[in-house]
């Protein structure tokens, strides 16, 4: 097994943190009599992951008495949008918790790779030191959640399988997460930046209800959600070389009144990469997150950016904006002139700003869905790598021209 805490964080807080005195009383209980001590751990599991994954394929474990089945245990759990993450339903701002379900979702199986585990809390605990210090990052407000905690098991079987299918091999697992309300002021509401895709049964735009109760106009309102998302993306991938993964079932927004007050980050085990060029800044990142992080040249890793969030996320929301008198062609005016802003600010990173430019005249298209009916390697050992097709022109760099003309 692998794991990893925080210094200041045990098992034992983490249990105590999802189930009340006298749940907590029946768990040591059932756990002195199955004769366990402390060198083992135990596990969460998804009730779905559970029975149609864990009881079967890890049958031999359980035969050998390398694993034990404790029962059920704790406080209520909400599953978020995201399907495998929930969210103590019982306690609020409790942690929430990340589990496997071997679902292909999207492009991929819904596992937790061992990879990451021992480097996720060192990820989180050194971008939280960089949002914490950073002059522009601790401006804009924006939180990163933390990862105090994980934990993975493997398959031995599987594990010794030199092209066992992933999917196998990512069963059992579990990444603690701080949950978005442990940030929040009393004022402050949490919102999945996806939910701003949504319409109502009347197929109004759920933005709109936003913009209303916020009282201002729908320029001024895109405007600021701009500035509180875009810009400490930006800024951490042209400062620090570190790219995330933003679409929106990962950006929570802390909303006040209506109105995006600044941006909460999750996800940094596979979803967080990083620049193959020396950046002097991520000089303190910890050389055991560095060896696991991906790293992929400036002109890749910028699309981690506009495919990640401009792309999946921005692409869904300027059409309902049209609905509230906002042209197409405007509202990318309006993301240029916050860049723009932004980058006169900062005249002395001239030179990562052309590196990572988001003004180019075409950005990579990624698609994921042919590869779907393609993939050469459904049952091999490694995840669907998407393809990159032809460019496609950039929204930034045509509405600059026209604005230019």
């Amino acid at each position: 097994m692998i794991w990893r805490c925080d210094n200041d964080l045990d098992i034992q807080q983490l249990l105590t943190a999802a189930m009340d005195p006298q749940e907590f009383t029946r768990f040591s209980q059932v756990w002195q009599e199955n004769g366990l001590d402390h060198n083992w751990l135990p596990l969460p599991v998804h009730p779905w992951q559970w029975q149609q994954k864990i009881a079967t394929d890890f049958i031999a474990d359980f035969a050998e008495g390398r694993m034990v089945s404790l029962g059920e245990f704790g406080d209520q759990w909400l599953a978020q949008q995201s399907l495998r993450t929930l969210t103590n339903a019982s306690r609020r701002g409790g942690l929430d918790i990340k589990l496997p379900l071997t679902i292909y979702n999207t492009s991929c199986y819904r596992g937790i790779p061992g990879r990451y585990i021992a480097a996720g809390p060192l990820a989180s605990r050194w971008l939280q030191q960089v949002f914490a210090t950073d002059a522009t990052l601790v401006q804009s407000g924006a939180v990163i959640l933390g990862e105090p905690a994980a934990g993975y098991v493997s398959h031995e079987g599987y594990a010794a399988l030199a092209r066992a299918p992933y999917r196998y091999q990512e069963m059992l697992g579990v990444i603690w997460r701080e949950n978005p309300c442990r940030w929040l002021k009393p004022d402050e509401s949490p919102v999945l930046m996806a939910t701003l895709m949504e319409c109502d049964e009347n197929n109004q735009p759920l933005a709109g209800a936003y913009i209303d109760r916020s009282g201002l106009d729908a320029e001024t309102w895109l405007t600021q959600l701009f500035r509180v998302v875009v810009v400490p993306l930006y800024h951490l991938l042209c400062r620090y070389g570190v790219a995330l993964i933003a679409h929106g079932q990962n950006i929570t927004l802390a909303m006040k009144e209506g109105v995006p007050q600044r941006v909460l980050l999750k996800d940094f085990q596979g979803d967080m990469r990083l620049v193959k060029e020396a950046f002097p800044e991520m000089d303190s990142l910890p050389q055991e997150v560095r060896d696991v992080t991906s790293r992929l040249s400036a002109d890749y890793l910028i699309h981690d950016l506009q495919t990640g969030h401009f792309v999946t996320v921005l692409r869904f929301i300027s059409p309902l904006m049209v609905r509230l008198g906002v042209p197409e062609r405007r509202f990318y005016q309006l993301l240029a002139a916050v860049l723009s802003d932004y980058m006169n600010k900062h005249p002395q990173m001239s030179e990562r700003f052309a590196l990572f430019s988001l003004f180019r005249p075409q950005i990579i298209r990624v698609v994921l869905n042919p590869v779907k009916l393609t993939w050469p390697d459904q049952d091999g050992g490694s995840r669907m790598l998407p393809n990159y097709l032809e460019n496609l022109q950039n929204p930034l760099w045509l509405v600059t021209q026209e604005y230019e003309s």
